[in-house]
């Protein structure tokens, strides 16, 4: 047997999700090469659809009722070959008094209609997922307007959204989950714009960071804030609903007056760590996503439901992806979740003259909620002030610092720490490999540097039980090593003065224990964590992914 005869033997079955998936990735593997075999995958692939596209044809009064009376009758004989459940139909309908009734042409017919009834099941979830896969990746662009609703958190929650895609990859979303936001991605940048944020008392704000690795799938268009936080893409969600082999298949219903197929099965949905229940309302016609839920449980469980949708309009304006900052806006470059602004930070004096030493003793205080040593830097650039210290309870820490330049973009140092045996960030992994430790602490990482929007540069490590991974913007690749090379494990008790003593650096001296401008500052106050400091634990990972680097704001305050 030739490979192209297995494969094409096999194309029905991979079509209707029969095959296993090792024998599901051989077959695709083979079309990726095979331009013949492809073309009948094509063809059977067409033909299919237009057969379920056909209507239908009334039978005659009773005869499903007898039909099935015949069938039954014979449910106890034995099994024969290949055929044998067509025998008893062919022979009731071509029996005398039937032929005459209907005519032959008639009986014919009906035997092929019974045929493929039984040939052609009800369509299952596999097929559904991943002709609602195709559908999705032949889109060329899109519009769409999403209200969400539910609880989260224990709180009701109700916004509106509006998305627009264009191939090959640029977006502009608007929402107005906690604030106004507009976010815009093109195929090297990702700008979110801020029209109440405000930092140091001047405003708007306009975030800017480089677009990463991995977020070129198309976005999971229901709600979601992406690509403002790692948010996975409804392809995920489709590809774990054609794998999921506990998915129900329910019965239709109607969104946006289209006749709907309703599937519900378990997964872990974009931008989330924690499985929930999922139901999805995909279009009968177009295999496009109308309507999906997701419950976690009684105090977080949200519906997202497309109010309208235009699909591959070749009038969708070009400006639609164009923005330009308005007159006097703070543009900010930095990988920044938009919350670390929109939302508005706790932050004292100390946080400007004592950005440091201010940061240890905030991951001190949160030490005690992720499952790993916080690490932190004692070397950062002059005029460096701290803009926030947070976590999500059991899984991070994120450290933010900023440079303000007038006339020009602030930059941001941005620290993330996370667990060892946590997977490297996508932005390092075709890095280079960069010697951080010194001859009595061999540390080696990975360092990755672009030149668009802006000059920067990621480098991630780890060091022991920890995972550390930091972005410098603006910033020369000896400063970012620089930065990389300082950081150490936080001492355990932070002395009242709030300075911790001076550390050995990475070329074997001492490393100073502040930045210049903390050297520089008048002497500083007792840094004894005042209660505005505190921060609220969060017991579980959140739904929207908006939230997941946020874990020190109160959601129900608004931005300045």
């Amino acid at each position: 047997m030739t490979r192209c005869h297995y494969v094409q033997v096999r194309l029905r079955a991979l079509l209707d999700g029969e095959l296993t998936a090792e024998a599901q990735q051989g077959v695709r593997l083979h079309l990726e090469t095979c331009a013949a075999c492809r073309a009948e995958y094509r063809r059977l692939s067409e033909t299919v659809r237009l057969v379920r596209s056909l209507p239908q044809e009334d039978a005659p009064p009773h005869f499903v009722a007898s039909l099935q009376v015949r069938l039954r009758s014979r449910q106890n004989l034995p099994r024969k070959p290949s055929g044998w459940w067509l025998r008893p139909a062919a022979g009731f309908l071509g029996s005398p008094a039937i032929r005459w009734a209907l005519g032959a042409g008639s009986a014919a017919l009906l035997v092929l209609l019974v045929a493929s009834a039984l040939l052609s099941p009800r369509i299952g979830v596999a097929e559904i997922a991943q002709r609602a896969e195709i559908s999705w990746a032949s889109i060329k662009n899109f519009e769409c307007s999403i209200v969400v609703r539910g609880t989260y958190r224990g709180r009701d929650r109700d916004f509106g959204q509006k998305l627009w895609y264009r191939q090959p990859g640029v977006y502009r979303l608007e929402t107005q989950l906690d604030y106004p936001l507009l976010t815009l991605v093109n195929e090297e940048r990702v700008l979110h714009y801020l029209k109440g944020g405000t930092w140091g008392g001047k405003g708007p704000l306009v975030l800017l960071r480089p677009r990463k690795p991995g977020e070129q799938q198309l976005p999971f268009p229901f709600g979601l804030a992406w690509p403002s936080s790692p948010n996975g893409g409804l392809d995920r969600l489709l590809r774990q609903l054609r794998d999921n082999r506990n998915a129900v298949l329910e019965e239709s219903e109607h969104v946006l007056e289209r006749n709907c197929y309703v599937v519900s099965f378990t997964a872990i949905p974009p931008g989330g760590r924690q499985e929930e229940q999922i139901r999805m309302w995909i279009d009968q016609q177009t295999f496009l996503p109308l309507r999906i839920t997701r419950h976690r449980d009684a105090e977080n469980h949200l519906e997202f439901t497309t109010e309208q949708v235009q699909v591959n309009n070749d009038l969708l304006p070009s400006h639609t992806f164009e923005f330009q900052p308005p007159p006097g806006a703070t543009v900010i470059h930095g990988d920044v979740d938009p919350h670390v602004f929109g939302l508005r930070p706790r932050r004292t004096p100390e946080y400007d003259y004592a950005p440091l030493s201010t940061a240890r003793i905030l991951a001190q205080e949160l030490s005690e909620t992720v499952p790993f040593t916080p690490l932190l830097p004692q070397y950062l650039p002059e005029g460096y002030r701290l803009v926030r210290v947070n976590r999500i309870t059991g899984h991070s820490l994120t450290a933010y610092w900023i440079h303000d330049q007038p006339g020009g973009a602030s930059r941001v140092i941005k620290l993330v720490l996370q667990r060892a045996s946590d997977p490297d960030p996508l932005e390092v992994e075709r890095g280079e490999q960069v010697q951080l430790g010194d001859k009595q602490h061999r540390l080696w990482g990975r360092m990755a540097s672009g030149d668009q929007p802006f000059p920067y540069h990621y480098v991630s490590w780890r060091d022991g039980g920890t995972l550390a991974s930091l972005f410098a913007a603006d910033l020369s690749r000896a400063e970012a090593l620089r930065i990389a090379r300082s950081v150490r494990p936080i001492p355990p008790e932070v002395g009242t003065s709030g300075e911790p003593s001076a550390a050995t650096g990475a070329d074997g001296g001492m490393a100073p224990a502040t930045t210049p401008s903390e050297l520089n500052s008048p002497p500083p106050l007792p840094l004894v964590a005042p209660p505005m400091l505190a921060q609220p634990q969060v017991v579980e990972p959140p739904m929207l992914p908006e939230m997941l680097q946020e874990a020190d704001h109160d959601p129900d305050r608004p931005s300045r």
